[in-house]
């Protein structure tokens, strides 16, 4: 099992990044875990699509890791651990900046064409795709915890502008940054 597949595995719906904690041992989850999950997605979908796909992508892996011997037959070619946490680590850092594919892939010595294949790999998701979910879990955190207007939240999270931020965010969940957060300010 991958490095990958354990945090996906051990990940709440929600995105959470904690990176005082250690990676969880790898497990595989049981038939009760796969049944939770399902019942969480089915809870998501409507109010959260962002986390409805993560809990997807999960669900995929859990199959997969569950299905035994084809995982371990399938074409090696991910990011080592060490190049993963060091990428979470920048990324999360610099989430208020640009970040260039090629600085990522210089980080962990890489040339662009190997590390977009390699993050694929190991993410699921391009690298331009996962710094988007990252900078809307972030906007998220900040429209709950915090009364700065969105042009601001959207500017800490590296959008140029509010727009941006708006048009991202509900291509991503499906409504726009106003809308979830009066919808989640009044269930929280």
């Amino acid at each position: 099992m991958t490095y990958h597949q354990t945090q996906q595995i051990d990940q709440a719906l929600p995105i959470q990044w904690a990176p005082d904690l250690p990676p969880a041992p790898p497990t595989i989850p049981s038939a009760h875990e796969a049944s939770r999950l399902l019942d969480e997605l089915r809870d998501a979908l409507d109010r959260d699509p962002v986390a409805a796909r993560d809990g997807v992508e999960r669900l995929a892996r859990f199959l997969r890791i569950a299905g035994g011997p084809q995982e371990k037959s399938r074409a090696r070619g991910g990011l080592a651990p060490w190049q993963m946490r060091k990428l979470e680590v920048h990324i999360e850092d610099h989430l208020g900046t640009p970040i260039p594919i090629k600085a990522l892939a210089d980080l962990v010595s890489l040339s662009c064409g190997h590390f977009r294949r390699a993050f694929k790999e190991s993410f699921g998701t391009s690298p331009h795709a996962h710094i988007i979910y990252r900078r809307i879990a972030r906007a998220k955190e900040l429209m709950l915890t915090g009364r700065e207007p969105l042009s601001q939240i959207a500017l800490i999270c590296g959008f140029a502008d509010q727009a941006h931020l708006a048009n991202l965010f509900h291509r991503f969940v499906g409504e726009t940054p106003s809308a979830w957060r009066r919808a989640n300010a009044m269930s929280g």
